[in-house]
């Protein structure tokens, strides 16, 4: 499992199994704001500030996730982090972003050409379609407009090729394919 955790100063990134960074004691309030983020990324949101190192344990065998000596250097660091902030306030939102599902939609939709008198192309209700990735979304726009011989006076009429991140307009995907991000 990787980790793409960007902070600054020297609490850069926690990747896999590394988990060194969760040893060094904080010494100013943003250090320790992010060595409180990168220990919910690292425990993938099983940290408790209250919990003694010597008492985590993987969840995929029940083996300790710290040796005596690194469960120690992670209690200082912790209790570092206590004194110089709350550490709820950084952990709780950290560990709701961890769980946040993020989903995306391309709406998809056809209408009737203002360009032209005559209805050459097909009216389709727009309709949203759930996607993984801008790209996907793209994907899927192009096969649609492909697929329905759709032409791009249509396309736009409709309102169509927006995306949208949880409700939220993010990008539109224009007629000939290019990503526009909002």
């Amino acid at each position: 499992m990787s980790f793409q955790l960007k902070v600054v100063s020297k609490y850069e990134i926690i990747s896999g199994e590394d988990k060194s960074l969760l040893f060094v004691k904080p010494k100013t309030k943003k250090e320790a704001e992010n060595w409180v983020k990168n220990t919910v990324q690292w425990f993938g949101g099983g940290y408790h500030p209250d919990t003694n190192g010597k008492e985590y344990v993987d969840q995929n065998g029940g083996q300790r996730s710290f040796t005596a000596q690194e469960a120690k250097m992670f209690d200082a660091a912790n209790a570092a982090a206590q004194e110089l902030i709350d550490v709820y306030q950084i952990a709780l939102p950290a560990t709701k972003k961890l769980f946040t599902l993020k989903v995306l939609e391309i709406k998809l939709g056809a209408a009737k050409n203002p360009d032209f008198e005559d209805v050459r192309d097909p009216i389709i209700k727009p309709f949203k379609q759930k996607v993984s990735s801008l790209e996907e979304a793209q994907k899927v726009a192009r096969k649609f407009i492909d697929d329905n011989l759709i032409g791009g006076g249509s396309w736009y009429a409709a309102d169509a090729g927006w995306v949208f991140e949880n409700g939220k307009k993010i990008a539109r995907i224009a007629y000939n394919g290019t990503i526009i991000k909002d």
